[in-house]
């Protein structure tokens, strides 16, 4: 499955930052997908970390900027 990681703004807009398949979702990989994200594509200001795949219209994980 198709998994994406965006910037969302206060507005309701995103900016898709990553994406990566994984056959079986895998929170260790997962995790490490975010901590590489953090640092290839920081947070702009009032922006947060989504999570979508792509079976989902909606974003299904929110990213805090401390976990």
């Amino acid at each position: 499955m198709l998994y994406q990681i965006h910037h969302q703004f206060k507005d309701g807009k995103t900016e898709m930052c990553v994406q990566t398949e994984m056959v079986n979702y895998d929170h260790d990989k997962m995790r490490a997908l975010v901590a590489g994200t953090r640092k290839s594509h920081p947070l702009p200001e009032g922006a947060i970390y989504m999570v979508c795949n792509e079976k989902s219209p909606h974003f299904v994980w929110a990213v805090a900027k401390d976990n």
